[in-house]
């Protein structure tokens, strides 16, 4: 009979083993749908806007946005003013 630590011990390995097996085949099985977040649509819309227009008005109703979020709206305004500095420092 093996000793309680040693028990423990491959016990322990065992879990970490089937939560790393696990992650992998939810990671991959996940990989091949596409991806959309409208997060994503509205920060690229309102920066992009922002950039052409040289303001720094975040109001979505200005950005070119599907008619879902085409209406007036300024939330993550910090947010969006941080993307904007790093696009700005990117493209530059």
């Amino acid at each position: 009979m093996p000793s309680s630590k040693t028990f423990g011990f491959y016990t322990t390995v065992a879990s970490i083993s089937m939560i790393v097996i696990l992650t992998i085949i939810l990671r991959f099985s996940n990989l091949s749908g596409t991806y959309f977040h409208p997060d994503e649509e509205i920060t690229t819309g309102v920066v992009s806007n922002m950039h052409a227009s040289g303001s720094l008005n975040t109001n979505w109703k200005h950005a070119n946005l599907i008619s879902l979020f085409n209406y007036n709206q300024y939330n993550f305004s910090s947010y969006m003013y941080a993307s904007l500095a790093f696009y700005t420092a990117y493209r530059n």
